[in-house]
């Protein structure tokens, strides 16, 4: 059967935790953080931002401090993983972008985390290198990520594929990354 991006059945398949077939299951962890950034991830999409009811203990900061800690964790881990040889399929690739977009999104223009030394945009765009080259169609999402830190840290960038997202990018980062812009 013929897939884009040279996607097999293993790079798509859910596997059971519990059976101890996923990498992932012997760190769980990792299972956790994945979830946890996905999660995060859904709720920017849907809000666009991070809101917050007044009578809420905490406030708009704390919680985007937070955010941006989940997904660093999670970028870090899924870097630690690759070093040991265990690098995620399709489905990671799309978790890495957008935890990467969240964090420069966030992160842009907060003293307490600058994007200026740029390591974990670094460690980002090295996984999605590792992972586009398994999946070529997912190339894009290194150069997006790239360009989009780009403008955070002030320089100008002439790639226009950050004006003209290409279509692999997925919708709600699509509006987030937008609403940067």
């Amino acid at each position: 059967m013929d897939r884009p991006f040279s996607i097999e059945d293993e790079d798509i398949a859910v596997l059971d935790c519990a059976a101890g077939r996923d990498p992932a299951a012997k760190y769980p962890a990792v299972h956790i953080m994945r979830l946890s950034c996905r999660a995060m991830i859904e709720i920017l999409k849907i809000k666009g931002s991070v809101t917050v009811e007044p009578n809420l203990v905490r406030s708009a900061s704390s919680i985007e401090n937070d955010f941006i800690k989940g997904c660093v964790d999670y970028i870090e881990e899924e870097y630690q993983r690759s070093d040991r040889g265990e690098l995620g399929g399709f489905v990671e690739a799309y978790d890495i972008f957008n935890a990467g977009v969240v964090i420069v999104c966030l992160a842009a223009g907060k003293p307490s985390f600058p994007l200026r030394d740029a390591n974990i945009v670094n460690k980002c765009t090295a996984l999605l290198t590792l992972l586009g080259e398994r999946f070529s169609g997912l190339r894009v999402f290194r150069r997006v990520l790239w360009a989009l830190s780009g403008l955070v840290r002030g320089e100008s960038v002439n790639d226009p594929i950050i004006r003209e997202l290409p279509p692999v990018i997925p919708g709600g980062i699509r509006e987030l990354i937008s609403g940067f812009m």
